[in-house]
């Protein structure tokens, strides 16, 4: 189906060259930019004059000339201002548009460079971090694992309906990157007949409950994470899926969230809740067959299958990431109680989004029982915390003190020894957020 669009677009409307940088074109010019053009035409006649005028003509070339400059200047202080005042315009708009973008691009790091690596290189080192010997074997028992009660909404695992696919395809941005296809969601949110035909085809894929092998194939670059990035450990992978797959498992993703939320599963792992095995199945078809390569220059991976880790871009690999981090961070909460708050609320001991934990107790002691605690799940479920990219802060009576909290072999270090960095501020031991 996406080949045949593809041909019939492109024989039908032909291909969109890439736009190359152009000139600025000068527009229309205002009546303060015609003036200052008419001047400095004056003055350039009036400096010919000059050097050809008798000596008794020159005072008053010179006393005119002198007017004209004076005039241009404040010609110039006004246009400046004016571009000033656009500019800040336009700022203003980028950034209540999207005001962590605009506030990245100001204050993080610049980041440049070319990848300087050989195609051998390069896939060794993806075959190292995308793959996993023990990928086939079950996990263990975790008796520390906290048990949830039967749902009490169940899992709606009928056929999907087109007005959920027209639903995932109406919020999906129009601007957001095509697939390996070339056919971004700007086709579908213009063709509605071509919205309907795909719903056709992804009701088939339902009943069969495969994915067609092009929405298990994502292909990307590398992105230099900081300025004149050269090897590759200085860089980052970003990938894109077909629209087609993102669809299917958005209208999936949307299912699971809701299941959750019905079912007071936000702070619990879905799968412990009852999701229904034909669901499962499909999953587990889409992530055993998840291949990935990525182009750098002049030459292109080989293919390459995800065992490890979330490509950029998937809709339904964030839900099960944070499902099953809340179902660990739940189990480990018992260890300890998180502090009071002047207004009379209790924080929660254990905090997360995503891969990011925060760990808040009453005392040093709590958090390093807690600590304990989430290391052991982590390695259970064949994940590693890094201790060097970790930050510890232990403040008695207003001040902070020495405390050192250990991962395994390493020492986490403390915010006095190395501040926690944000776009614009340092926090640091003095407590300051500035």
């Amino acid at each position: 189906m996406a080949t045949i669009m593809y041909n019939v677009g492109k024989e039908r409307f032909g291909l969109e060259e890439i736009r190359q940088k152009q000139q600025q074109s000068t527009g229309h010019r205002n009546r303060r930019q015609q003036e200052r053009a008419s001047i400095r035409r004056d003055l350039r006649q009036l400096s010919k004059r000059y050097r050809v005028a008798p000596e008794e003509e020159r005072a008053a070339l010179a006393e005119l000339r002198q007017g004209m400059r004076e005039r241009l200047k404040i010609l110039n202080r006004a246009e400046r201002s004016r571009k000033r005042r656009k500019e800040r315009a336009r700022a203003r708009a980028r950034f209540t548009a999207n005001p962590f973008q605009f506030t990245s691009k100001l204050l993080g790091k610049k980041r440049s460079g070319m990848l300087l690596a050989e195609k051998a290189e390069v896939e060794q080192h993806l075959k190292e971090v995308h793959s996993e010997e023990k990928r086939d074997e079950e996990l263990p028992e975790q008796p520390k694992l906290m048990q949830v009660c039967e749902p009490e909404h169940i899992f709606d695992e009928s056929e999907l309906t087109a007005k959920e696919v027209r639903y995932v395809i109406r919020k999906a941005r129009a601007a957001s990157a095509p697939g390996p296809n070339g056919i971004p969601y700007q086709v579908y949110k213009n063709c509605p007949r071509m919205t309907r035909r795909l719903w056709k085809h992804i009701r088939v894929i339902w009943r069969r409950g495969r994915l067609a092998d092009s929405w298990n194939q994502a292909e990307g670059c590398y992105i230099p994470k900081e300025e004149n990035s050269k090897n590759l450990s200085q860089f980052r992978t970003i990938s894109l899926l077909n629209v087609e797959g993102k669809i299917l498992l958005s209208v999936m993703a949307n299912r699971m969230t809701r299941y959750m939320l019905d079912n007071n599963y936000v702070d619990v792992a879905v799968q412990k809740g009852g999701v229904p095995a034909k669901t499962r199945h499909l999953l587990e078809e889409y992530f055993n067959r998840l291949e990935l390569r990525f182009s750098i220059g002049d030459y292109t991976t080989s293919w390459q299958r995800l065992e490890v880790g979330i490509v950029t871009g998937c809709t339904i690999s964030v839900i099960l990431f944070a499902a099953a981090m809340n179902l660990l961070v739940k189990s480990a909460e018992k260890m300890s109680r998180g502090p009071w708050m002047r207004a009379g609320i209790r924080q929660p001991s254990v905090r997360a989004f995503m891969d990011d934990m925060t760990i808040s107790t009453k005392t040093a002691v709590e958090a390093g029982w807690t600590l304990k605690e989430i290391e052991e799940l982590i390695s259970w479920s064949r994940m590693k915390i890094k201790p060097s990219k970790s930050k510890s802060l232990v403040p008695k009576k207003g001040r902070v003190t020495n405390y050192d909290f250990q991962l395994g072999q390493e020492i986490i270090p403390s915010v006095s020894e190395k501040p926690v960095k944000c776009p614009g501020k340092y926090f640091d031991n003095t407590l300051r957020d500035t």
